[in-house]
């Protein structure tokens, strides 16, 4: 009877074992830390692009909240000229002239800012603020994005205090001559003699006083505007400071 002999195999040592297991744990580790590592260079470039695009904005927010509070500082300059006329003789045509001109130029539209919200809506919408880490510019830029919501709220007292003083301003004065180039033309009204100005006190009064309100509330909006303005421009150097943008001519 033949007899087979197994072979004889070489036991690996405990040391073997747990050499070969530490090399795979540092491969794991190693590539479980590279992975992280170029995840967070990803993250980092994106949170750069983000500032770099929200300061862009900014910059845009800015220059408009500047042509905006122009203009409506200028309102407030021409409703103060017409509320001077409320006890005049409005029988004088030239008084007629005026009175026509400064309604026209100051309470038949409004001035409002639009923030330029494109990277704020990237933030928002695709989970970006989670990217934003240095400093405290995740809060201040959460911050300046709710302050648009407080412009926009007076933006609506502002259209009902217009739309108020219209109604009042249409109880006094002819606003076909407005699409008559007779009376107007070029945006200036000729010298063609105006039609009458209701001389019935109580409408002159509602007007006057509506005008008052409206005045106000263009006031307060300015103001918004203002510190508005102030808080994108410190944000802007806030921003570039912390992520070490050079500056740029704007």
């Amino acid at each position: 009877m033949e007899v087979h002999h197994h072979p004889n195999t070489e036991k690996k040592k405990f040391k073997e074992y747990f050499l070969e297991f530490l090399m795979i744990f540092l491969a794991v580790t190693l590539g479980f830390l590279a992975e992280n590592i170029r995840e967070n260079i990803s993250e980092r470039a994106k949170e750069k692009e983000y500032i770099k695009g929200f300061i862009n904005n900014l910059k845009v927010d800015t220059s408009n909240l500047k042509v905006v509070i122009k203009e409506n500082k200028r309102r407030i300059g021409g409703i103060d000229s017409l509320l001077k006329m409320a006890h005049m003789d409005f029988s004088i045509a030239a008084n007629r002239k005026l009175f026509y001109t400064y309604s026209r130029q100051n309470l038949l539209n409004v001035n409002f800012f639009k923030s330029d919200d494109v990277t704020l809506t990237q933030l928002r919408n695709s989970g970006g603020y989670r990217l934003i880490q240095k400093g405290s510019a995740s809060d201040s830029i959460v911050k300046y994005d709710q302050s648009s919501t407080d412009v926009y709220g007076q933006e609506t007292v502002y259209r009902r205090g217009i739309n108020y003083t219209e109604e009042a301003l249409f109880e006094l004065i002819d606003m076909t001559t407005l699409v008559d180039t007779a009376y107007y033309r070029n945006k200036i009204f000729t010298d063609k003699e105006l039609p009458a100005i209701s001389s019935d006190p109580q409408k002159l009064k509602s007007f006057f006083n509506k005008t008052v309100f409206v005045r106000g509330v263009i006031n307060n909006y300015t103001d918004k505007l203002s510190v508005k303005l102030d808080f994108a421009e410190k944000l802007i150097s806030f921003l570039r400071k912390i992520y070490n943008l050079k500056m740029d001519k704007d």
